[in-house]
């Protein structure tokens, strides 16, 4: 089982959205956005820009382990 985007989870918690908030930003279903989250399936790439743009942050900052 893949290991969730805690990263996501907390910039998205941190300005009090919630998973369903953010599967209508992106035009996705809740479901489709919490299986992204939780890391089932990946973001597409247009995806990520949106969420990169819409939290402020670099790539690195969402998305890699460091």
């Amino acid at each position: 089982m893949p290991e969730p985007n805690r990263k996501i989870k907390a910039a998205r918690v941190e300005i009090g959205k919630t998973q369903k908030d953010m599967a209508s930003f992106l035009e996705i279903c809740p479901k489709s956005y919490i299986s992204k989250e939780n890391n089932d399936i990946d973001f597409t790439e247009s995806e990520i820009d949106k969420l990169l743009n819409y939290f402020n942050r670099k790539y690195e900052d969402l998305f890699m382990n460091v």
